[in-house]
């Protein structure tokens, strides 16, 4: 059985990875509605 300790860091990482890619899509996003937005 794992330590509870690690698979709390686990799922921390899993967790920044999901942010950090959704915040990738979230700005390719941003950036296409705003250039939407001056055309």
């Amino acid at each position: 059985m794992r330590h509870p300790f690690e698979y709390y860091i686990t799922l921390i990482t899993s967790i920044k990875k999901w942010c950090v890619s959704n915040l990738q899509k979230i700005k390719k996003f941003l950036c296409i509605s705003n250039c939407l937005l001056k055309n």
